[in-house]
């Protein structure tokens, strides 16, 4: 028998030539590709070494010294942006006005001209976050206001004279001021509680025509409450020898409604007034929704009378009661339902 080979066809040959050059082309790609990772593993191990100048010299593709002196310029625009922030908001103010800032803005403002050379932003929120609102920034204690990080007393001061300034604006000029009606009193009584956040007492004395001869703050308390020494309200209508007061206090996050405490309060300081020869001719609450006056809702005719018929006594011999006698008057209280 004889063994014969099969002779490769042409068609077996060239698909033979065909893989040998795929696999050649595959052993190429492979090389390519490892390559390229190695160039790209250099490259990123070499950035990592690189300043930042020189960084931006690869981005760019600028020659070192060009992009030496571009670096540079980029590095000084952002300190100057930062500086210009001063002058845009001295701007923004001098065209736009005061509502254009928000709170923190008014209060970075007012700090540039204690501190000169220091950004004043993280300040500003220090004093929000503490006080909760800048009127409550502006009517801070001056104490309270140092021992803050970062207040000195140069900036405690310019807060304190911003205060004390616009307070002093805002108050009414006396000696101009007839108060001969409720609204004129209450008129006048609001000023007295611009920018005011914690309750304060006044005693207004007047002429007998009427005119403000003098106003005083008694005392001033917390924002709901403040102790009020009857001895020092007729204390001071003695001294400036007026027969005639008007007293007012405010309700600086309430309303101007009439309390039980402001009520029996009232009746003790008229019966105390009453045995100096002394008339209350009004009682102004100030309230965040208005003002309240005890003369319009008739509670000043009510108290006198309720007054007179405990005291019982004679006009002309008031002033030779007793002290003991004075303070039972003064302690005396009654529940509103009684009127």
């Amino acid at each position: 028998m004889e063994l014969r080979t099969n002779k490769p066809t042409k068609t077996n040959v060239i698909s033979t030539r065909k893989r040998e050059d795929n696999i050649e082309q595959i052993d190429e790609t492979d090389n390519s590709t490892s390559n390229n990772a190695n160039i790209k593993t250099d490259k990123n191990t070499d950035n990592k070494n690189l300043s930042s100048a020189e960084k931006f010299t690869t981005k760019t593709n600028l020659s070192p010294k060009t992009t030496s002196n571009n670096f540079e310029k980029l590095k000084s625009q952002k300190v100057n942006i930062h500086k210009n922030h001063r002058s845009r908001l001295k701007t923004q103010f001098l065209e736009h006005g005061i509502n254009s800032l928000s709170d923190i803005q008014k209060l970075e403002l007012l700090l540039f001209y204690s501190i000169p050379q220091k950004d004043t932003n993280p300040l500003a929120h220090k004093l929000l976050d503490t006080y909760g609102s800048i009127r409550r920034v502006l009517s801070a204690n001056y104490g309270d206001l140092t021992k803050l990080d970062g207040i000195k007393e140069s900036s405690a001061l310019l807060i304190k004279l911003v205060n004390e300034i616009s307070n002093f604006i805002n108050m009414p000029e006396i000696f101009s001021q007839n108060l001969s009606t409720s609204a004129d009193a209450r008129a006048f009584c609001s000023k007295l509680y611009h920018n005011v956040d914690v309750e304060q007492f006044y005693v207004i004395c007047l002429t007998k025509s009427n005119r403000v001869k003098k106003y005083a703050m008694i005392n001033s308390g917390l924002s709901d409450e403040v102790e009020i020494p009857i001895r020092e309200v007729t204390q001071l209508a003695i001294e400036q020898k007026c027969n005639r007061i008007i007293i007012c206090h405010n309700h600086p996050f309430g309303s101007c409604a009439v309390s039980n405490e402001d009520f029996n309060f009232t009746f003790s300081l008229l019966c105390s007034c009453l045995l100096n020869n002394i008339d209350i001719v009004d009682h102004i609450i100030v309230g965040v929704n208005g003002t309240t006056s005890f003369k319009d809702f008739g509670l000043m005719t009510r108290l006198l009378n309720k007054a007179n018929n405990l005291i019982n006594i004679p006009k002309e011999t008031r002033l030779i009661i007793s002290e003991s006698e004075k303070a039972y008057v003064a302690s005396y209280s009654l529940p509103f339902t009684d009127f």
